[in-house]
């Protein structure tokens, strides 16, 4: 190569074309599915497109170091993340080095968070527990960042980032998947996307209704409805509240039989334990709600909240007035139903895919991507450092 100066105006017009050709491969695509094949077609010609200027950016840091502290800041930044990812992980840096096009791809396909925002990604699915072919194969990853498109989860802070990834594992752990698949990530990813729409349901409140699921789980209660019923009960309490408010009225509905007062408010309304007992009668967690509900509807207000009070005691009075309500178990019905349908999953990754948020994020990943390489290739040392060896 010609040893000229390569300067700050040459550079930007570099990054412009690269810029470009990402809004032209974005143009040509007319649906979400023809739209990620040819993003991932191009994905080698982008990182190339990158990679091939990698020289150019050398010989110009080398005559000017103004670039210097932008590139330290990216690779010191990137540095600790993986080596975060090769500590939780147990990878040697030969198999961190092989992750890393995979890591490459799946962002430029979903640039819901910057390259070492995926380090961060990559690392907690390992400490969370994932299924280890799923991590292996990337797959893993490309569900959280699909997950994280859908749910308005892009652009999060450093501390952020791995909270999702902590939140999904807990919840699918405590409802009976000791190593979180894909699949079950995506199907989960899919139902909150569905309750995002229409309540106050965030990715981040799992974390309060995992402490409650294993219980919710052994009484029978599936992902599905956990997360209809907590989401019911999210629209109008914490989501702390909520999640202890489920569990407790499941809970002492279902061993009403070991309780003498319990027992005797059942009696009252015509009920007996065996009726709501979701360990023996065989009924889903919603026929117990329209049970209880038919027993008591014609009730008067006091009569009805002494029922309450009486079965789940003070604290659990407004999770019971909530959930033994004819709109709210219509509701929890419907969110229930609405949790297998994509289509808003779908049209959400879509949206996110074509905007210029995500355009813009690409470039971003694609220059840290070329800087790091230029770390490699000049062995970890700070700038000033290279210039002075050269001098």
């Amino acid at each position: 190569m010609d040893k000229k100066l390569i300067t700050q105006k040459d550079y930007d017009r570099e990054l412009v074309h690269q810029n470009a050709l990402l809004d032209k491969s974005r143009q040509r695509e007319k649906t979400w599915g023809e739209s990620l094949k040819g993003i991932s077609a191009q994905v080698g010609g982008v990182v190339a497109g990158y990679v091939s200027i990698t020289s150019a950016i050398q010989a110009a840091v080398q005559e000017n170091v103004r670039f210097e502290d932008s590139i330290q800041k990216t690779i010191d930044k990137i540095a600790a993340e993986e080596l975060r990812l090769q500590i939780k992980a147990g990878l040697l840096p030969s198999e961190l080095k092989e992750k890393l096009p995979q890591l490459e791809q799946a962002l430029i396909e979903m640039p819901v968070v910057d390259m070492a925002g995926g380090l961060q990604m990559m690392a907690q699915s390992a400490s969370s527990g994932f299924n280890q072919q799923d991590i292996d194969s990337g797959e893993a990853l490309k569900v959280q960042l699909r997950m994280k498109a859908a749910t308005n989860e892009f652009g999060q802070s450093a501390a952020d980032i791995p909270k999702a990834t902590k939140n999904i594992a807990m919840f699918l752990k405590a409802t009976g998947s000791l190593a979180p698949t894909a699949q079950e990530i995506e199907k989960t990813a899919i139902g909150l996307t569905a309750l995002f729409k229409d309540s106050d349901t965030e990715t981040a409140d799992l974390e309060q209704l995992a402490k409650s699921s294993a219980t919710l789980n052994n009484y029978g209660l599936k992902r599905e409805e956990q997360l209809a019923a907590f989401s019911t009960l999210r629209d109008q309490m914490s989501a702390e509240s909520a999640a202890t408010g489920l569990r407790n009225v499941v809970n002492r509905t279902a061993t009403a039989a070991t309780n003498k007062e319990r027992t005797k408010a059942l009696d009252s309304v015509g009920l007996n334990p065996e009726d709501v007992d979701l360990s023996k009668s065989g009924d889903q967690f919603i026929d117990v709600l329209e049970k209880v509900y038919a027993a008591t509807q014609n009730l008067t207000e006091e009569a009805r909240n002494n029922f309450f009070s009486e079965m789940y005691g003070e604290e659990g009075i407004n999770a019971a007035s909530v959930l033994f309500s004819r709109n709210n178990i219509d509701q929890i019905k419907t969110r229930v139903a609405i949790q297998a349908d994509r289509a808003g999953y779908d049209r959400n990754i879509a949206l996110f895919s074509g905007s210029r948020e995500a355009r813009n994020t690409r470039v971003e990943i694609a220059f840290q991507m070329t800087k790091r390489r230029i770390d490699q290739q000049r062995g970890g040392v700070a700038w000033r450092e290279a210039v002075a060896a050269q001098s």
